[in-house]
Formats: structure tokens, sequence, C-alpha cells
């Protein structure tokens, strides 16, 4: 499975269930679709979705996330929780907002979900997705429950979901790869990065290897509308598009 495949896996977790059940059992995965209407407003999530794929022994999981985070995090509760809370005898701290999130979809709606067997587990998501996925594929390769599998993670516009100590912690589990898709786009002599990886800017920090991805476009209309296209799944979709050597690299 290359990058762009989970580029495209993590946009159709926006769709509708039938939607994603009839595109990707059409080619051999048996598809589960789990969602969480939980809402909690003092910390902004509500409509949690994940889809898990399995197929020969492999299993996918992608995780839902919002083109509208960068509004969601000027609100939602930005506090640090010990990590140990939500992920047995991890170290450092984690953002509560995306703690919360991560127990209400993965522990409770895909963890119970898993096959019973497998040998190969990749977790995805784009913004918010990519934050879940993150603190899931640490639970998972911190979990002796797991010793062996290889688990693989790749996100797109992730935002940090815990401090220097918790990525550190991250890094000595048994996490294979990590691979933190970020989108820049080129219009003329201007140049935006996508601010969500950005976020929140103080007392956190970034786990995986960075992969930038740039697009170039033609027609800008106001400045806040380039900020909120750079973080765009379809925008990063494009972007991959015409950076062939990330899209097509395998994890």
């Amino acid at each position: 499975m290359n990058i762009l495949e989970l580029c495209k896996i993590s946009s159709d977790v926006y769709g509708s269930k039938s939607t994603i059940k009839k595109k990707w059992e059409k080619r051999g995965y048996k598809v589960t679709v789990v969602k969480s209407d939980k809402f909690n407003i003092s910390h902004g999530f509500s409509n949690l979705q994940a889809v898990i794929l399995y197929k020969e022994d492999k299993v996918i999981v992608a995780f839902r996330g919002t083109d509208n985070l960068p509004n969601i995090l000027k609100d939602i509760d930005t506090r640090k929780i010990p990590a140990k809370k939500y992920i047995p005898n991890a170290k450092g701290e984690i953002h509560k907002g995306f703690a919360i999130a991560f127990e209400e979809i993965f522990r409770k709606k895909v963890l119970p979900k898993l096959p019973e067997s497998f040998k190969e587990i990749i977790f995805t998501g784009h913004s918010l997705g990519g934050a879940i996925a993150f603190l899931s594929a640490v639970y998972l390769s911190s979990n002796d429950d797991y010793t062996g599998l290889p688990i693989k993670l790749v996100t797109f516009g992730e935002p940090k979901s815990g401090d220097k100590d918790f990525c550190n912690y991250a890094k000595r589990t048994r996490l294979k790869s990590h691979y933190r898709i970020v989108n820049k786009i080129k219009h003329h002599k201007l140049a935006i990065i996508d601010q969500v990886p950005s976020f929140p800017f103080l007392g956190y920090a970034h786990g995986g290897k960075k992969m930038a991805v740039i697009s170039k476009i033609e027609e800008v209309f106001v400045f806040k509308n380039l900020l909120l296209e750079a973080h765009s799944i379809s925008e990063y979709k494009k972007s991959l598009k015409r950076n062939d050597k990330i899209a097509k690299k395998n994890v």
C-alpha cells in the first residue's frame, strides 16, 4: 500500500458508510465502518468515524478528520494530561481533546472490531483523524498483546497530540514507521504551508518523519481561503499526484 492510496482512504472515510463499503468491497476488502455520535461541547468533537479494511491478513484503519479543524482548534480544550491515563505505561503528556476523541472512536469502537488474527496493520487519517491515528498506533505498539506485529502509520495534516516526552516514548515502542505528510501550496511567489500541523503551538511536539508535498494553484480569492485550502484532504491528494516519489512510496 503506497502513500497516495492511503491518502485516498483517508479521503473516503469522510463519506457515507454505504459509499465506503461499495468502493472497497469491490476491491476485495472486508469493510467495517464505525461511528461515535457522542458530542462533548467542551472538546468540540462529534460524529467521529473510522473504517477498518481487511484483506490477506493485512488491516488498514483510517480515521475521519475535519477540514474545519483550524476553527475547532480555537475552541477545544488544549490542556495536557498524563498519557498513561489513556495509554498504559506511556510517558509524557497528551492533548486532552484528542485523547478523548481517541478513546471514543478507537478504544471503544475500532479496537473491539479488529480481526482476531492479522499480520500487519496500518493506521492513517487526515487532520484530527491523523492525531487519532497517531495515538492509536502508539497504543497498539506499546500493547504486549500485539508483540511482533508490524504497526505502521501515515498521516496527512496531522496536528500535534503530545509533548516531547510522549513523542520520544512513541519512538521507543514497536511502531515500525511513521510518516507525516504536510502540504505546501505555491501561487506565483506566494507559498503557504498547512498550518494545522503547527497546532497547538506551545508545549507540544511531533513524532515521525515529516515529508512535504508541494502543489500549485492558479487562482486565489482571499488569503483565508488559501490557508484552508492548504489543509483540505482534496488538496493533499492533488499534491501527492504531483509528487510521485512520495506518492508511490510503499509503507
